[in-house]
């Protein structure tokens, strides 16, 4: 560098001026993916970029080629995440009142004749559940990852007669690094019935599928020793 020109040095760096000991900042890196922007810690961040350092704070941006088994850490979309509002409306089905869905469950055909002909909590959950997946796999690449339920609360505040139209609005109150965790409340034509909150999670698909064949195996396993042993 000559006479405080901009220039490029050969450690790739440019700038009018060497940083002062003192003043030097580690900048979060920041990697452009697809058009959107994310931080990325130093750990995570092990591809090879080219640096490039601009000013006396000496703030990187790196950009170049993600290798494909490496893409899985910046698949979510934060930002579009954090933006999801939605509000939808949805029939009750006559079938998923709590007598009906009793009436089909091993544990519940006792007394399912005795419970009332509304809306089961159980139904109503996944409701709400299914439209926030639907909303959150809009900003993942579904071919390297899916979502999964995390934690659910939920208060069923009045009963819902089948027939009912209801009316759900949902949106995300946080966001982590591979987590959302919505809001969501439910009305019909006469009063709130519903509020929920859940967290939602974005795993690696590979990784969850080999964990459930790895159950799977066990499973069969243990059945067939069963099996043996009684035969």
């Amino acid at each position: 560098m000559k006479d405080g020109k901009e220039g490029t040095r050969a450690n790739g760096q440019v700038g009018d001026a060497p940083t002062p000991r003192g003043e030097r900042l580690r900048a979060p890196q920041v990697r452009l993916f697809a058009g959107r922007q994310s931080a990325m810690s130093p750990r995570a961040h092990r591809h090879r970029y080219a640096p490039v350092r601009y000013g006396r704070l000496g703030i990187s941006v790196h950009v170049g080629t993600i290798p494909a088994h490496k893409k899985v850490h910046q698949l979510m979309n934060h930002q579009g995440v954090s933006e999801i509002v939605f509000e939808e409306t949805c029939a009750v089905p006559s079938e998923q009142t709590a007598k009906s869905l009793f009436m089909r469950l091993p544990h519940g055909r006792d007394y399912a004749s005795t419970l009332i002909e509304c809306l089961a909590t159980s139904y109503l959950l996944a409701m709400a559940e299914s439209i926030c997946i639907r909303e959150m796999q809009r900003h993942i690449d579904a071919d390297i990852q899916v979502i999964v339920g995390r934690s659910i609360r939920i208060e069923h505040l009045a009963p819902i007669p089948s027939g009912t139209t209801l009316r759900l609005r949902g949106w995300v109150e946080q966001v982590g690094r591979r987590s959302a965790t919505f809001c969501v409340r439910a009305r019909d034509s006469h009063e709130p019935v519903c509020e929920c909150v859940m967290t939602l999670v974005a795993v690696q698909r590979s990784s969850i599928e080999a964990c459930i064949a790895t159950k799977a195996r066990s499973i069969q396993g243990v059945e067939a020793v069963v099996n043996s042993a009684a035969s």
